[in-house]
Parts: C-alpha cells; sequence; structure tokens
C-alpha cells in the first residue's frame, strides 16, 4: 500500500453513502421516568415510620430498610430475557432468599404504577418482619 501526497492509498475505494436508518432515540426520562431507586423510596414512603430507603449506583437499584429487616436490595432480574423480573433479596446474603415481581408491562409509567410496584415490594418487606 503507497500513501499519496493527499493521504489516499491506491487501494482506496469510494464506499457508497449508507442508508438512512430510523433510530429509537428517546428523550432523556421518557422512556423510564422513574429509576429502580424510586421504587424502594415509594415502599419506604408506603411502610411509614421506622422505615428508609437510598440509591444505588446512579439510581440502578435501591435499598430498603426497616424494623427487624435486614436491608434489601431492590434491582432488576435480567437474566432471562423473555421474562423481567424486579427482584427484592436480601443486601450482602451469600444465599438469599429472593422474592420477584413481574412487571409484564414493563417499567411505571405514572406515579400510580409505581405506587403499585411499591405496594408489592412493601408487602414482602412485611412479611419478611417477625
Amino acid at each position: 500500500m503507497n500513501l499519496h501526497t493527499d493521504n489516499t492509498t491506491e487501494n482506496d475505494t469510494t464506499l457508497a453513502p449508507a442508508a438512512k436508518v430510523d433510530v429509537y432515540d428517546p428523550a432523556p426520562g421518557t422512556e423510564y421516568p422513574y429509576v429502580i431507586s424510586d421504587y424502594a423510596r415509594e415502599a419506604a414512603r408506603i411502610l411509614g415510620d421506622g422505615w428508609g430507603a437510598d440509591s444505588g449506583f446512579i439510581g440502578a437499584y435501591g435499598l430498603l430498610w426497616g424494623p427487624d429487616v435486614p436491608t434489601l436490595h431492590v434491582f432488576v432480574d435480567h437474566c432471562f430475557p423473555d421474562q423481567v423480573d424486579l427482584v427484592v433479596a436480601p443486601y450482602y446474603n451469600p444465599d438469599p432468599q429472593m422474592f420477584t415481581i413481574n412487571l409484564p408491562d414493563g417499567a411505571p409509567q405514572t406515579r400510580e404504577e409505581l405506587r403499585t410496584v411499591a405496594e408489592q415490594i412493601a408487602e414482602i418487606a412485611r412479611s419478611l418482619q417477625p
């Protein structure tokens, strides 16, 4: 291959312009208006006094804690592509008991849908109390 003074080579070929492809590109916050930690925070509000929640890294997971319950990890299990589950499990437990919440319609899009999912998280948390 010989480099010419115009930075081309004798082996250069001219490529046809690529066809325009429509790419799904929603505005930030429109496809998923709530991050996972919002689910944990809403559950803490439902559970009331003595309960709290915090965000994991950039809201990708949530932590929920309360009276007589180990800190719970709220996250998405994406191991099985044909089902999307929200998982609630004790945080940092080597043999965790895991609870799943099926999200058949995908992520909550409204405050009411968020509350419905959070109520399920709250029920799991209550079930772990002695």
